[in-house]
């Protein structure tokens, strides 16, 4: 079927990485996800 996808594990980042009030919060990680998501919404939202 042919379907692209792609996977990224944040090594020693935890569930709710991307929450900036959390304790588990990562920056870092959480910057380079969104940018990814953003990459990937734009080529498949058209």
């Amino acid at each position: 079927m042919g379907i692209q996808n792609e996977i990224e594990i944040y090594s020693g980042v935890d569930h709710a990485f991307a929450n900036p009030s959390g304790e588990r919060f990562a920056p870092d990680a959480s910057q380079d996800a969104w940018e990814k998501t953003i990459v990937f919404l734009e080529a498949n939202l058209q």
